[in-house]
């Protein structure tokens, strides 16, 4: 091994490295075509806008259902269900009403208000 010399290995980018790499990425975008975002138009999830827009009955809905509003855990949907089962078919006919419920009260109530199908006393 006395007599090799070692080579070094130039990683620097010569014109024609940069001019390839831009060549490569442009080939990139248009083979990908739409499946890549590029631009104002963001990619929306039609099932996930549907489910944020979702209006739920406290009349009728399973405690499943109550759950997937903000700050409505399995105690507070329980509760939901049994004040329903408790106090007749439609105890809720307005969104207020259900300050009555045990947990939940008017700041709590704002915070998923918009997600009942309930109209509210004060619209």
């Amino acid at each position: 091994m006395a007599g090799r010399t070692k080579t070094r290995l130039e990683l620097s980018w010569q014109r024609g490295n940069i001019a390839a790499l831009i060549a490569f990425c442009w080939l990139a975008v248009i083979a990908l075509g739409d499946r890549i975002w590029i631009g104002d138009a963001l990619p929306v999830d039609q099932a996930r806008v549907a489910a944020a827009q979702e209006k739920v009955d406290p009349n009728t809905a399973p405690a499943a259902s109550l759950e997937r509003l903000h700050q409505i855990g399995p105690a507070r949907a329980a509760a939901i269900v049994q004040y329903r089962q408790s106090h007749g078919p439609r105890p809720f006919v307005y969104a207020e009403d259900l300050d009555n419920v045990r947990g939940i009260g008017p700041g709590l109530l704002q915070q998923f208000q918009d997600h009942l199908s309930l109209p509210s006393k004060a619209r």
